[in-house]
């Protein structure tokens, strides 16, 4: 991921490609063994202010487990060397 901070300016489109092609019969291999692609793009940019009532959380919201596409709950292949 890139640092912002690096940036002149404000990046408007950003891609990232996560993950890589798993080979057939490899262990914990997905589906389809494609890369994920995503692709945010700023459409809007504002200097006015952004009332506090933005930050709210609702009352019925529900926090959901994102899917593991980075594979950190995944256990290490080797031994780490002594």
């Amino acid at each position: 991921m890139p640092d912002f901070r690096d940036f002149p300016g404000l990046p408007i489109r950003m891609r990232m490609i996560v993950g890589k092609e798993n080979l057939a019969g490899e262990h914990g291999a997905s589906g389809s063994g494609h890369p994920i692609d995503i692709t945010s793009t700023v459409t809007g940019v504002s200097l006015d202010s952004v009332a506090d009532s933005q930050f709210t959380v609702p009352a019925n919201f529900k926090e959901r487990k994102l899917p593991d596409i980075f594979n950190k709950d995944a256990a290490p292949s080797t031994a780490p060397n002594p």
